[in-house]
């Protein structure tokens, strides 16, 4: 699973962790783009929401082509911020083909993109 973010209550981490959680599936969830020195804020947020310790990594910053790999073996991409910044995760993700799962309200989660959902 791969989150993107930071520990910043826009982000909404802590609803992405805790849709991770919901889903059952015992898969490691990377954390890309958190802000230098905000690596234990975001694991904080993730025992929160009950994901085990170790099940969650954070990365500070990739290089283009470190990112390409990671979108292009993740399950699926978790997006719960409702900031309207132009979503390029969310672009490069769909062009890559990993699905993806929106919040675009309280309470409700979307998915988009077939990609390779069930593959791992």
């Amino acid at each position: 699973m791969l989150v993107s973010g930071s520990s910043a209550p826009s982000a909404r981490l802590g609803n992405a962790f805790a849709a991770v959680a919901r889903g059952g599936a015992d898969l490691p969830v990377l954390v890309i783009h958190v802000p230098g020195g905000d690596e234990s804020a975001v694991l904080d947020l993730a025992g929160a929401a009950e994901l085990s310790e170790g099940r969650v990594h954070v990365c500070v910053a990739l290089e283009d082509v470190d990112r390409a790999a990671v979108l292009g073996g993740a399950v699926a991409f978790v997006a719960s911020s409702p900031r309207t910044a132009f979503p390029w995760r969310f672009v490069e993700a769909l062009e890559i083909g990993v699905p993806m799962l929106l919040r675009t309200a309280r309470h409700i989660w979307r998915s988009y993109g077939t990609g390779r959902a069930g593959r791992h």
